[in-house]
């Protein structure tokens, strides 16, 4: 803090890694039912699999808010994500955004007013990323598909599973918002009102493809775009309030309007 100019800062770094195993194990023509699954080793058809998925995220995040009197905002950010679940250059995403804000009732020529006890516009831009997708999507999996026999031995079969798109990347979200915050009769009625724009791009998802040339009918990947605009207000009366009883009651209501781009 210097003068009338405050600012302050942050920055985080976190790795996160996540795991799921999973173990089943089946018998059937069991020799002895009275102990239950516990006699499964003993059943005369065994069947056993189990599963193994991990999937890891590396992020950090730079911010910074500055004011002037408070009268005047400026709040910055950057944000970067690295996913285990695309490959090469794909893995980061970077992720900006930034906020103005002024708050009108600071100034002189609403200073004195009697009605509005505060006023505050604001604006605001940022990028968001999306990487919820299956673990090994973008890289190429096998699975056993049985046994094979030649030359009088057996030998077990592998195969793909699914098609690969090395090229999956990160989903990301456009946001806009415009709002403003008010305050009225020395804080009996306060609200805010809202106008936000978000344009979803490179969308991640299961599309259907043609086989051939493809193995199968299903592919992960970037396609479409998707835009969501609307309003949302809310309004709070305290109508009553003293020191043995208060009443206040609160109108809040919004739209939204969807669209696939492309």
């Amino acid at each position: 803090q210097f003068g009338d100019h405050n600012v302050t800062a942050m920055a985080v770094w976190e790795i996160s890694r996540s795991w799921d195993t999973g173990l089943q194990g089946t018998g059937s023509n069991l020799n002895n039912e009275s102990v239950g699954y516990w006699n499964i080793a003993n059943a005369a058809i065994r069947n056993a699999s189990n599963s193994y998925t991990e999937a890891s995220l590396a992020s950090g995040i730079i911010r910074a808010n500055y004011d002037y009197k408070k009268r005047y905002f400026i709040t910055a950010a950057l944000r970067a994500d690295g996913s285990s679940k695309f490959q090469g250059n794909n893995k980061w995403g970077y992720f900006p955004s930034v906020g103005l804000g002024w708050r009108l009732s600071q100034e002189s020529f609403l200073k004195s007013n009697k009605v509005i006890t505060n006023l505050k516009i604001r604006s605001s831009f940022g990028i968001t990323g999306n990487q919820e997708i299956g673990n090994y999507q973008s890289l190429a999996t096998y699975k056993a598909y049985g046994w094979y026999q030649y030359g009088g031995n057996n030998f077990h079969v592998w195969g793909p599973i699914k098609n690969v798109n090395s090229e999956l990347r990160w989903e990301k979200g456009h946001n806009q918002n415009i709002g403003l915050d008010f305050s009225l009769f020395k804080h009996k009625v306060t609200g805010s009102f809202n106008y936000f724009h978000r344009k979803q791009s490179d969308l991640l998802g299961s599309y259907s493809v043609s086989v051939p040339p493809n193995l199968f009918s299903t592919i992960y990947a970037n396609v479409g775009t998707l835009r969501n605009t609307g309003f949302e207000l809310d309004i709070t009366v305290n109508a009553v309030r003293t020191k043995d009883f208060t009443y206040s009651f609160t109108l809040v209501g919004a739209t939204n309007n969807n669209k696939f781009v492309s």
